[in-house]
């Protein structure tokens, strides 16, 4: 064998025993623990292509678990779930606190705004996913859309909330209208979908999305918020009027 057809072939072979390497990686994280099957399935590319989330959330979804991670919610609400993948990424990290439960609100019924082919399934998509991850003890999965779960809420008060769910004007602002009343003192209002403005022209932004309207008006009425650019963008808003409440005084002391 001449040394060019070794340099085809060696390449080949690698990367045949990359993937032979891989498979076996997953199927030991299957066998050994629920943990790191579902850390494989959610943060690892070479494995997520696995299931069929079928999500938009990109990697903004890394912004999530780690922020549950870091400020440790008793209460979470999610609206708009879908087949759960940014779902399961908060009730792991619930379930890495030993603390804290994310309440799903998605009515998993076809919508302009849910993925047409799946929308129907999503439901008994979620409930396995949670099963196969050993996560159903950090979430309750309420079928029904968003103002009709919270006349009655869940809980009384809810530390870290995640809108993703009607991206209408009037949808979104419904949602912060209903989480409001809800909120603990230090707690934080995420908004997925909220940079599409300056992606008009691409084919996975719809025509009526309403959130950046809505965060505009948030803003121009005294709320701060961070907005994380990355398409399709993720704000994470400080929902007290003029920000954070520093305690000055007291840290000159």
């Amino acid at each position: 064998m001449s040394s060019d057809s070794l340099t085809v072939v060696r390449p080949s072979l690698m990367a045949k025993s990359k993937s032979l390497l891989n498979q076996l990686i997953y199927l030991v994280a299957k066998v050994v623990s629920q943990r790191a099957l579902a850390y494989f399935d959610l943060f690892i590319p070479q494995f997520g292509n696995k299931v069929e989330w079928r999500s938009g959330l990109g990697e903004a979804l890394y912004t999530l678990y780690g922020l549950v991670r870091t400020l440790r919610p008793a209460a979470i609400i999610e609206i708009g779930s879908s087949r759960g993948k940014s779902t399961c990424a908060m009730a792991l990290a619930c379930r890495e606190n030993r603390k804290g439960k994310v309440y799903a609100i998605d009515p998993h019924i076809a919508n302009y705004w849910s993925d047409q082919e799946t929308a129907n399934t999503s439901f008994d998509f979620l409930l396995q996913r949670l099963r196969i991850y050993g996560l159903r003890d950090w979430c309750e999965v309420i079928r029904k859309t968003s103002g009709d779960a919270l006349k009655v809420p869940p809980v009384t008060k809810v530390d870290f909330v995640f809108i993703d769910g009607d991206h209408s004007y009037e949808g979104v602002k419904l949602d912060f209208e209903l989480c409001q009343p809800l909120l603990s003192e230090h707690a934080l209002v995420l908004f997925h979908d909220s940079t599409w403005g300056y992606f008009p022209d691409d084919p996975n932004c719809r025509p009526g999305l309403g959130v950046p309207k809505f965060l505009d008006e948030l803003r121009q009425s005294g709320y701060e918020a961070v907005t994380l650019f990355s398409p399709p963008g993720l704000t994470i808003l400080q929902p007290v009027r003029g920000g954070f409440p520093y305690r000055v005084e007291q840290s000159i002391r």
